[in-house]
């Protein structure tokens, strides 16, 4: 049974839900902010015996200076952004204040339990040996730098677009899925992209309806309807589906991803559909001129994820290109790169410049990496770089050499490890697109090869390391291997979960790296997350 309490706010949850405490009760409300009082509509807790409750705003008694008018109908509708209804500036400080959260527990851990200090582990973060919680607190402040921020409306170059059926027409709707949820908000246009998707995916969908292809649900176990989770925006257990296993062709997603001046165009279907549907599908890229690329994707799979096992390419151009920091990069179908190109460019020259000006490159070499971090005067194989024959630097988690590349302008030797084969092959086309002659690529786990490539003869030619992997971050493994490096040695590691964040960074600490700085990159604007770069070192 609910009921009604009003409340203060007094912080954010990781997931953008104000935090309130009242009653003995720890209550999480959704689109509240902190400092505002508000009326709330209190659930039964999470689960038996906690303390923890939904809440639901039932009205504003006093609105935080931090709350603003959402620039988008569709929010909080659509999943797809948490905080558009707090200030920009309010956005940065929480991202740094949840990073310096995160950066004190790290320092805490690398130092070591009371009884059982790290010596290198307090050095490395900067504590002396007897240190207070309140220097712990102060020295995570003075290491996490102010969040980067864009200056461009659109930040969102890649949308994934998902399909459902209306319940009264059976006609095919596009959109994007309500928050922590498969239901489906059917959007025309959405501010963060560029504005040519919506139009586009309007259009297709259009074309789709007249091929009269249906959207894809996949198949669940017998549950009661309540229950049912997959559904269409109206009436979800109404809607005209296609199993996965049918042979008919059903629609699961649309891929738009902006590259240098053109779309690449992914259309993620069940099964390889008729001649009369590809057919209308090249007709309607040859009316859009920016579409440049127009992919089929097949993905028989009744999971959620939208790998597709095959890929053909209905008609436009095999790639497309698009350049980061002066350097060329192909973009295929299922390329990785960073959706949000401005932030990228801003992580990635930070990234390479601080390998660049710790790893003991000449002053005329870190004068060429400009205020974004591109370097504007070396040559694209490595000329100028004032390290040995031997030396090396490696991007850990390279995918298509986005960071390996730039690199490259500065090392004589770089090496890019990548698990995923395609990508792999990309970045060595990528290499010889940019005429980059000294960057070499292998496909492997780096928790198997790194052992490897760190061998004791070995370890001691890297000079710098950036590693930008997923979001369970480098790992412990990984973290000790990359320790082993006896330095000098510039460490660039970017984390996209300040959980892995807390875990890796005191394995590298106590290993005798030094931190120097951590800055968060506001890659995704307007949600709850926060792309996390931490700059490390080790004298020789």
């Amino acid at each position: 049974m609910s009921t009604l309490k009003k409340v203060t706010v007094s912080s954010l949850s990781d997931k953008g839900e104000g935090i309130a405490f009242e009653d003995g009760l720890e209550i999480y409300i959704p689109l509240a902010l902190p400092g505002e009082e508000v009326e709330v509509e209190v659930g039964e807790p999470f689960a038996r015996g906690s303390r923890r409750c939904p809440g639901t705003i039932t009205g504003i008694v006093r609105p935080s200076e931090q709350r603003v008018v959402p620039s988008c109908s569709y929010f909080p509708a659509c999943g797809g952004c948490q905080l558009k209804h707090m200030s920009t500036k309010a956005q940065l400080e929480h991202r740094k204040e949840l990073i310096t959260q995160a950066l004190t527990s790290a320092l805490k851990a690398a130092a070591g339990p009371q009884d059982a200090r790290s010596a290198k582990g307090m050095a490395g973060a900067g504590l002396s040996s007897d240190f207070t919680d309140s220097d712990l607190q102060g020295r995570a402040h003075e290491l996490v730098q102010p969040v980067v921020s864009g200056n461009s409306g659109t930040c969102r170059y890649k949308s994934i677009r998902y399909f459902a059926c209306n319940e009264r027409s059976g006609a095919l709707e596009q959109g994007f899925y309500r928050a922590r949820s498969h239901e489906l908000i059917v959007i025309d246009s959405c501010p963060q992209e560029p504005a040519c998707f919506g139009p586009l995916a309007t259009s297709l969908t259009q074309v789709l309806n007249s091929c009269g292809m249906r959207a894809w649900q996949a198949t669940a176990p017998a549950a009661p309807a309540a229950a049912a989770g997959s559904s269409c925006a109206s009436a979800p257990a109404a809607a005209p589906a296609v199993a996965p296993a049918a042979a008919q062709a059903a629609v699961r997603a649309l891929q738009l991803r902006m590259a240098q001046d053109q779309v690449m165009v992914l259309l993620i279907v069940s099964a390889s559909p008729d001649e009369n549907t590809r057919n209308a599908l090249r007709q309607w890229a040859g009316q859009h001129d920016e579409v440049g690329s127009l992919y089929l994707g097949i993905n028989d799979s009744q999971g959620n994820a939208l790998f597709c096992r095959q890929v053909e390419l209905l008609c436009g151009k095999p790639l497309l290109v698009k350049e980061l920091n002066g350097i060329s990069y192909q973009i295929g179908p299922q390329t990785f790169m960073q959706v949000n190109y401005e932030m990228a460019e801003a992580l990635y020259g930070r990234a390479v410049e601080h390998c660049v000006q710790r790893a003991g490159a000449g002053a005329a070499q870190a004068a060429s990496v400009d205020a974004a971090g591109a370097a504007s005067g070396a040559a694209a194989s490595g000329a100028g770089a004032d390290h040995g024959e031997d030396e090396l630097a490696l991007d850990l988690c390279c995918g298509v050499g986005t960071m390996t590349l730039a690199l490259s302008r500065h090392f004589k030797n770089v090496l890019g490890v990548e698990i995923v084969e395609s990508a792999i092959e990309a970045a060595q086309e990528n290499a010889k697109l940019n005429g980059v002659d000294n960057a070499h690529f292998i496909a492997a786990d780096i928790n198997k090869a790194l052992p490897g490539l760190l061998t004791r003869d070995s370890r001691s030619r890297v000079r710098a390391v950036i590693a930008d992997p997923a979001r369970a971050g480098l790992g412990e493994n990984c973290a000790r291997q990359t320790g082993k490096i006896p330095g000098p040695c510039a460490l660039s590691l970017i984390f996209c979960s300040l959980t892995a964040m807390k875990r890796d960074l005191p394995v590298l600490l106590k290993s005798g790296f030094t931190l120097q700085s951590v800055q968060g990159f506001d890659m995704f604007p307007d949600t709850t997350h926060v792309e996390t770069l931490c700059l490390l070192t080790k004298k020789g």
